[in-house]
């Protein structure tokens, strides 16, 4: 039988709802990056710039690791992908008319909204892993704003 989704430790710190007793002691440690990863070539711009304000987000709170760099960009490629169908569908039409081999008309999705709709699945699931929709965020609340001083050493902020 499943039951819920586990959390981590520092999501359950973030929440408050953190317990002692119920903190595994050999959860596994991930150290959290200092410097936002360059966004993966093959992005197109709206994919970019995802990448740049999503990375920001989670580092600001000590959530960007190295080790959900795929998933981060899974996500990123799809709201690009979004973006770039819904491009396509302001200049075409939603549904199109097709003969079949006997002359009977039907009607048909345009492969850009069926790309659409595949990537917006897969955008809203993964983002909200991430806390990126309103009511996975309803389930966070917000530290105060961490300071890093290796960042203010380095950069002067």
């Amino acid at each position: 039988m499943q039951g819920r989704k586990k959390i981590a430790t520092k999501l359950k710190k973030i929440k408050g709802t953190l317990q002692p007793c119920r903190v595994l002691s050999d959860e596994i440690k991930i150290i959290p990056l200092n410097t936002i990863p360059v966004p993966p070539e093959h992005f197109n711009d709206w994919s970019k710039k995802e990448w740049k304000i999503v990375c920001e987000h989670l580092r600001k709170y000590e959530l960007l690791a190295g080790t959900d760099m795929a998933l981060l960009t899974s996500y990123c490629y799809a709201v690009g992908m979004c973006r770039e169908a819904e491009k396509q569908l302001a200049t075409q039409p939603k549904v199109a008319s097709q003969k079949n081999k006997e002359g009977h008309v039907y009607q048909i999705m345009n492969k850009w909204t069926q790309i659409w709709l595949g990537f917006n699945k897969q955008m809203v699931s993964i983002g909200s892993e991430f806390g990126f929709s309103p009511s996975s965020r309803t389930r966070i609340s917000a530290p105060q704003q961490i300071k890093n001083d290796r960042d203010k050493e380095m950069f002067g902020t």
